[in-house]
C-alpha cells in the first residue's frame, strides 16, 4: 500500500509540473512582425493593434471591438472585461503574458490598449507570436441588474 501511495504522490507531481508550464497553443496566433498592422480575431473578440519596434522597445497599440454575432439578445455593456496579451514561441509555450483590466463599458464602445513587450533579443533569427485571451461579463442595461447576461473566459 505504501507503494502505491508513492507512485499516486509522483503521479500528481508529475501533472501539477505539466501544468504549471503556460502554453497557449489553443489560442489564435499571429507572428510579431515590427512595424506591421495585424489582427487576431477570436470566438468572440477582434483584435487589432500595429506593432512597433524602437531601439530595444517594442510595443503594441490597437483596440478590441466584440464581434456583433457575440453580443446576447440584452447585452449592452462589459460589467467586466480584462484582455491577455501573451508572446509565445512557435510551440505554443508563454514566454511572457501581459494583463490588461478595462473599466466597464458599453459593448458598442471598442477597447483601447498600448503596452511595451519583452520581445527576446534573437527576435530577428527566430519567429515569435501574440496570442490574445479575455476574460469578461455582459449585462443588460440596468447597471444595478443582479443578473449576468454572459460569462467567458479565453485564453486564461
Amino acid at each position: 500500500m505504501p507503494g502505491r501511495l508513492f507512485l499516486f504522490a509522483v503521479f500528481v507531481c508529475l501533472c501539477a509540473t505539466a501544468c504549471a508550464r503556460p502554453y497557449a497553443a489553443h489560442l489564435p496566433a499571429v507572428p510579431w512582425t515590427p512595424g506591421a498592422t495585424q489582427s487576431v480575431t477570436t470566438k468572440t473578440l477582434a483584435f487589432s493593434y500595429q506593432t512597433a519596434t524602437n531601439r530595444n522597445l517594442n510595443g503594441i497599440r490597437g483596440s478590441a471591438a466584440i464581434l456583433p454575432t457575440a453580443v446576447p439578445p440584452g447585452a449592452t455593456r462589459y460589467e467586466r472585461i480584462v484582455l491577455k496579451v501573451y508572446v509565445r514561441d512557435d510551440t505554443g509555450r508563454v514566454l511572457d503574458t501581459y494583463t490588461l483590466p478595462c473599466l466597464p463599458r458599453p459593448v458598442s464602445e471598442p477597447i483601447g490598449f498600448e503596452l511595451l513587450l519583452d520581445i527576446p533579443s534573437d527576435a530577428d533569427r527566430e519567429t515569435y507570436y501574440l496570442s490574445f485571451g479575455y476574460s469578461l461579463v455582459l449585462k443588460g442595461d440596468d447597471p444595478d441588474s443582479p443578473s449576468v447576461i454572459r460569462q467567458e473566459d479565453a485564453g486564461f
